[in-house]
């Protein structure tokens, strides 16, 4: 019985926890190293969510993976209220892109900026 034990431990796979992203001083700026102009819209709100992530991980904030990313720009705009309204325009964007078959809002350029604006600053 004790062999079975240990071989059923050793197969089940560990927790999951949290999955930390480098942090946030490795992540470009697109808008002022300049290479905002030639990337994709989709992948650059994805690129701004994982700096997100990281810029709130450096902030014991990163995010938990039961959140949505409407939940965890909520709790970051909580605690830092200068980010609340530019963080909320970005989770919209960042929503329709992920989860909507329709085409990046006209205003996903300027949400961007705004987000990196405010991570940065």
């Amino acid at each position: 019985g004790r062999t079975a034990s240990r071989a059923r431990e050793e197969a089940a796979p560990e927790a999951l926890g949290p999955v930390r992203p480098p942090p946030f001083h490795e992540y470009s700026n697109p808008f002022a190293d300049g290479s905002a102009d030639g990337r994709d819209p989709a992948e650059l709100v994805a690129y701004t969510f994982e700096a997100l992530d990281a810029w709130a991980w450096d902030r014991d904030l990163g995010r938990d993976p039961t959140e949505t990313p409407l939940e965890f720009v909520a709790r970051v705009g909580e605690t830092f209220p200068d980010l609340a309204e530019v963080a909320v325009r970005f989770a919209r964007v960042y929503a329709r892109v992920s989860y909507s078959d329709a085409g990046p809002p006209a205003n996903t350029l300027a949400a961007l900026e705004a987000m990196w604006e405010g991570m940065v600053h």
